[in-house]
């Protein structure tokens, strides 16, 4: 898993790419707003882990940056400001999965991480590989009477030809 940890404190970015880059996640981490702007630019991430503040402004705007430059990534917000702060960010924020305190285990933490992004990963759709279009050999008689070829292979009698196509 590749993750992005915006937060502004320097103990908990810490421990956290500890606790993460232990279980062999790569880890970058952004103290301000401007670098991780700039990281989620230049480089691909599966998570943001984030506080709600982060030198006194916002990170729901990195946030919604990070989903627009990278609509796969999923949203954690750790943070111990009061819930009355966060009660909308579900509804601002279509990444966040889920909001955490601060007393948040550090082990809970790394797990509920991990969970979320395996789920994720195997939720995404995947398109079944491109069929032959089923039409084909109709397609195929239809120009082979307007070329007017002879003895041209079609799998079909003359009555599909009047069906609609």
């Amino acid at each position: 898993m590749r993750l992005l940890i915006m937060h502004g404190d320097l103990k908990t970015t810490t421990r956290w790419q500890v606790a993460f880059g232990a279980r062999g996640h790569h880890v970058r981490r952004a103290r301000s707003i401007d670098s991780a702007e700039q990281q989620l630019r230049e480089d691909r991430f599966d998570l943001l882990l984030f506080d709600f503040l982060v030198d006194g402004q916002s990170c729901l705007s990195t946030a919604l940056l990070a989903q627009f430059h990278q609509p796969h990534i999923l949203s954690v917000l750790v943070s111990d400001r009061s819930p009355e702060l966060q009660g909308d960010m579900y509804a601002r924020l279509a990444s966040l999965r889920c909001i955490l305190g601060t007393e948040t285990p550090m082990a809970d933490l790394v797990a509920i991480c991990e969970e979320l992004v395996q789920t994720a990963r195997k939720d995404r759709v995947t398109l079944p590989p491109r069929r032959k279009f089923a039409g084909s050999a109709k397609l195929a008689a239809l120009e082979a009477l307007y070329r007017g070829r002879k003895g041209a292979e079609t799998d079909f009698d003359d009555r599909s030809l009047s069906a609609p196509l």
